[in-house]
Formats: structure tokens, sequence, C-alpha cells
């Protein structure tokens, strides 16, 4: 029942100011909410072959490392 609001810069991360930027454009919303990437009872994901391992097993639809995205549908 709480939050911890964090602010993004151009000059302190321009690639999530960007980011931040073009989904107020699509939305209408200039707020994203961050949470801890990991599954209820597994420790929290730490590198890109977690990612890909728990994005494969779960009901995630989407995963973006970097400048990749993978979407479910493409490994159905």
């Amino acid at each position: 029942n709480s939050a911890r609001v964090q602010t993004v810069s151009k000059d302190n991360n321009d690639k999530f100011f960007k980011l931040l930027n073009e989904f107020e454009k699509r939305t209408g919303c200039p707020v994203l909410l961050n949470t801890s990437f990991n599954v209820k009872g597994q420790p929290i994901i730490n590198d890109v072959q977690q990612a890909i391992k728990c994005f494969l097993s779960t009901n995630i639809d989407v995963l973006v490392v970097d400048k990749f995205m993978l979407k479910k549908e493409s490994f159905r």
C-alpha cells in the first residue's frame, strides 16, 4: 500500500526518458509502474538467461531486454 516515486530526465537516462515520452504520446499517461521481475516464490531475475527462462514459463506476453523485444506469439 505504498509507492516510491522516481523521476527520469533526459540527462540521467536518455533511453528510458524517450520510452516514457513515447508511452505518453500513445496513451496520454506519462507514468509507468515498475515492479520486481520474478514469479511468486522465486528469486528476482538477475540476468538475461533468467529473464528468458521466466518469460517462456509464465503468461508474460512480451519481454524487452535492451533494444530487443520478444513476443510470446513468436514461440507458439
